[in-house]
């Protein structure tokens, strides 16, 4: 399990020990959880640092990964082990959103504690924050549910709603 919401990301090993994880780690490993198909290193460095990211920099940074992980993560291209894509708590929060039929929203809001990888800066981590909140935010809407609305309300990911409706 991959815990990358909010700003003290972490690996819990299947016997549970939690294994802090670096920002840029956390950011390769949010990156690999939101594609199946996998990221090749010329990819992962252009998304991680643009025009200047080497492919050989983001190698030396899988090799560190893969240590700490082992067969969690695979390469070529670098990729989560079939499985395990989506085993983060971000990749939860859209599961339950993928079952709205049946009513999971406040489960997904529940879930949803804080913006993924809050820290990150990098462009394609931010474009995936973004992307969640608008899903969460859009479920809750859709739910008609004004508790689970003044829940998200609330939220340091839901605030930006409440000010734009205040204008």
């Amino acid at each position: 399990m991959l815990e990358l919401l909010g700003d003290k990301p972490a690996a819990v090993l299947a016997y549970g020990s939690r294994l802090p994880l670096t920002l840029r780690r956390a950011e390769i490993l949010a990156l690999l959880d939101s594609r199946s198909q996998g990221w090749s290193a010329e990819e992962l460095a252009y998304e991680l640092h643009g025009d200047g990211g080497t492919p050989q920099a983001i190698r030396t940074e899988m090799f560190r990964v893969r240590s700490l992980l082992s067969d969690a993560v695979e390469s070529n291209p670098y990729r989560l082990a079939p499985g395990l894509t989506g085993c983060s708590d971000s990749g939860r929060v859209l599961r339950l959103l993928r079952l709205l039929r049946e009513g999971l929203v406040a489960e997904a809001l529940e879930a949803y504690t804080a913006p993924l990888l809050s820290r990150s800066g990098v462009l394609a981590v931010q474009l995936l924050r973004d992307q969640l909140d608008m899903a969460v935010g859009s479920a809750v809407r859709a739910s008609a549910d004004v508790s689970l609305l003044m829940q998200w309300l609330t939220t340091d990911m839901g605030v930006g709603m409440l000010k734009r409706w205040k204008r």
